[in-house]
């Protein structure tokens, strides 16, 4: 692939493509802009949410951290574990550490006119493993880098979320000779 040099890319070129299907209080459509510049350390994404919507469940990384920067319109941040919502409005700066449910965020659009649009910064890692406080989930990613919500496991990416109450002991099945 091709990268632009110098590696300046401008917003008004932004190549956005939707998130894939969600349940409906979900929605949203991304610009990978780490990709389209050939960025190797670092995620970049410009998010946009519309009216009403978020991005992603609550949640917190064990591995990246994130950083939010809010580009236009007004929305939530909620984060930690007693998550009282907080006004964003276009300026504003979120960072959000690696950790625990102490560090669980969630970005939402409460403008109901608006797309609300934010610049996304991560660190990234091979192996990230990220938990769904609220509704009890866990997922393990590896090879990140090429992280997105889909429904099967490309080529270098592999990833499996469950529930909390599902695991299985180490030695589970391991029985068998073989």
């Amino acid at each position: 692939m091709a990268y632009p040099n110098p590696p300046v890319l401008n917003i008004a070129s932004a190549n956005y493509t939707p998130l894939p299907a969600m349940p409906p209080r979900y929605g949203a459509e991304r610009w990978n802009v780490a990709a389209a510049l050939g960025a190797q350390q670092l995620g970049m994404s410009i998010v946009r949410i519309p009216p009403g919507k978020a991005a992603f469940p609550y949640h917190n990384h064990y591995a990246i951290e994130e950083v939010f920067y809010i580009l236009e319109g007004n929305g939530q941040l909620v984060y930690g574990q007693n998550p009282a919502p907080r006004p964003l409005r276009p300026g504003d700066i979120i960072m959000c550490r690696a950790g625990g449910p102490e560090t669980a965020h969630q970005i939402r659009n409460t403008d109901p006119n608006r797309t609300l649009v934010y610049l996304a910064v991560s660190t990234k890692a091979v192996v990230d493993y990220v938990e769904h406080p609220m509704s009890q989930k866990f997922c393990v990613w590896v090879n990140p880098a090429h992280r997105m919500v889909i429904p099967h496991n490309p080529p270098g990416l592999r990833y499996f979320c469950g529930r909390n109450t599902s695991a299985v002991h180490y030695f589970d099945g391991e029985d068998n000779p073989q």
